[in-house]
């Protein structure tokens, strides 16, 4: 059931998030990113087992090689390309 606000309500919510305003049937929207086809598995956690901790970037955001290769060495985390 969707609880309607006063129009005061609405202008504190409006100031409160910085140049944002409400819709006009006072729903907020959210947007997700895209997510990269990067993943990285993380802490010695494997595609194979997949027992631990999954990240996935951004689009745009994944790491180069060098710094894929650097974690594996150093952490143990392994990227992988899913498509």
């Amino acid at each position: 059931m969707a609880k309607t606000i006063s129009e005061e309500q609405r202008k504190k919510i409006s100031e409160s998030m910085k140049g944002r305003k409400l819709s006009e049937d006072s729903t907020i929207k959210i947007y997700t990113p895209e997510k990269s086809e990067w993943v990285c598995y993380l802490f010695g956690n494997t595609p194979e087992n997949n027992f631990g901790l999954k990240w996935t970037p951004k689009k745009g955001c994944e790491p180069n090689w060098f710094w894929r290769k650097m974690q594996w060495l150093i952490f143990g985390n392994y990227w992988v390309e899913e498509k």
